[in-house]
């Protein structure tokens, strides 16, 4: 009769953990196809940062930084990566009840890119008349017009041409569209294919030409951060570790990941992972740690971005994000005192 006891009490023993690994298990969006930038999002997955904190995340692709903040927005997941200009976008014009709680591109990452051999173009103020291919929900397009803004293009000097996301790069090569809107990440798959058809490939960063905004990092919804702010943090952890660990482990990281990008060649991954790495790094970063986000220059995101977008309102700058979910909040604070947010 113990035995039995003893039988059932483990099987309910195991059913109970059973529930809880369940009940942990979360859906994080991404927010484009996966590829060689998001390495360090798996060193999470698989090498026990996640796992520590009981975590048991899925990572899903993202069809653009503004699909994903729509669906955080909507619960349909309850983390996510998105570009900061889409949320700020969002907020002002739907009213998405959605914050960033660590960020990762802090140095602006979103470029134009043409082929010279087409277009003799010095500065985006030349583009007038140009044909863009891009799908509608990247983030890229979303805060174009704030660089068309900035260099005097106006409503109708451009002609956008929608297709997905597979048919850009060749769509740009064949001189079907005369510009792609890309993360600089992009590039190193771009190069190659460019130089195989006798094509140099132009660039412009929207950071050069006055939009020096913040990009993307780790969202999550307002109702999740007040329920359940140690699931926000837990993650927020595990992301921000995994991304410090990759930092100084590069091999290991770009590895790990080849399994998920099977078509995708080693180098292409590394130029892929090591522009994300460039575009870590601010002065706020090098400041107060990975994943901070300045008041000052968050402000400035939402501001340029109101004007250059001409968003339905100019909504409140500390909506948009917190840094408390960081590792490295208390350090944070003890340093910033009352302007730490």
């Amino acid at each position: 009769m113990k035995k039995l006891l003893s039988i059932v009490a483990s099987v309910m023993l195991m059913a109970v953990i059973s529930a809880k690994a369940d009940a942990a298990k979360t859906t994080f969006l991404l927010d484009w196809i996966i590829y060689g930038k998001h390495a360090p999002f798996f060193v999470a997955q698989d090498m026990g940062h996640f796992k520590k904190r009981g975590l048991d995340i899925e990572y899903r692709r993202g069809f653009g930084s503004g699909d994903t903040v729509k669906k955080i927005a909507a619960k349909v997941a309850r983390i996510g990566f998105a570009d900061a200009g889409s949320l700020i976008n969002g907020r002002a014009n739907s009213d998405v009840k959605v914050k960033e709680v660590a960020m990762i591109h802090a140095k602006p990452i979103q470029v134009v890119a043409f082929l010279k051999e087409n277009n003799d173009w010095k500065s985006p103020k030349d583009m007038k008349g140009a044909k863009i291919g891009s799908p509608v929900g990247a983030s890229t397009r979303v805060t174009f017009p704030a660089l068309a803004g900035a260099n005097g293009l106006k409503d109708g000097d451009i002609t956008w041409i929608n297709m997905p996301y597979g048919q850009v790069i060749p769509s740009l090569l064949t001189g079907k569209s005369d510009a792609a809107v890309l993360f600089a990440t992009e590039l190193p798959t771009i190069w190659p294919k460019a130089k195989s058809v006798g094509k140099t490939v132009g660039i412009f960063y929207y950071g050069d030409y006055g939009v020096d905004t913040y990009n993307n990092g780790v969202i999550a919804h307002e109702d999740t951060i007040k329920a359940d702010p140690k699931f926000v943090r837990d993650i927020t952890h595990a992301i921000m570790d995994s991304w410090a660990w990759s930092v100084l482990h590069v091999d290991e990281a770009v590895k790990n990941f080849l399994k998920y990008a099977p078509g995708m060649s080693e180098p292409i991954i590394r130029g892929h992972y090591a522009i994300a790495i460039e575009h870590l790094f601010d002065d706020g970063v090098r400041a107060h740690g990975l994943g901070y986000m300045d008041f000052d220059k968050m402000d400035y995101s939402v501001e340029i971005l109101t004007k250059l977008q001409n968003l339905k309102k100019r909504i409140n700058t500390k909506d948009v994000y917190t840094n408390r979910f960081l590792p490295q909040w208390p350090a944070i604070k003890a340093k910033l005192g009352d302007k730490a947010h």
